[in-house]
């Protein structure tokens, strides 16, 4: 399904490396367009070829600082994600770019798209049986 999305950047001073960054975006498969007006990327893309958590993970190990919705949740039990349910949060949550669960703590760590509604994919969390409690910190930066 062909997807746009635009995601604001901090600007670093450096139009060599944001440059880089463009051009590192449209060689990935399934980048169909990528565009910067101002502080944002505008990027379309294939998602059934590549997810937004590949996009802004490229983006950021370019050393690009994005503005991302950060929310944090307690788990009230242990269980720990597997990794294919993991991978189909990805697909399935067109908005996240990462999830990390923290077992030892009971925290599991999300990062969206600051314009995300984090429900459904609470409401998923849920469902596979982990009990979640509302966000702990729920924060844009």
């Amino acid at each position: 399904m062909e997807v746009t999305r635009a995601v604001r950047f901090e600007d670093m001073g450096c139009e060599g490396c944001v440059n880089l960054v463009l051009d590192s975006l449209r060689s990935m498969d399934g980048v169909l367009m990528v565009a910067r007006s101002g502080n944002e990327l505008i990027i379309t893309y294939d998602s059934d070829k590549v997810t937004f958590s590949d996009l802004m993970n490229m983006v950021m190990m370019h050393g690009l600082a994005l503005y991302l919705r950060r929310i944090v949740l307690r788990l009230g039990n242990a269980r720990e994600l597997g990794l294919d349910e993991v991978q189909r949060l990805y697909r399935e949550f067109n908005d996240l770019v990462s999830l990390v669960q923290d077992v030892t703590t009971h925290r599991l760590f999300l990062l969206m798209h600051p314009d995300s509604n984090p429900s459904p994919l609470i409401n998923e969390l849920r469902r596979l049986g982990l009990q979640v409690s509302d966000p702990v910190i729920d924060e844009l930066g």
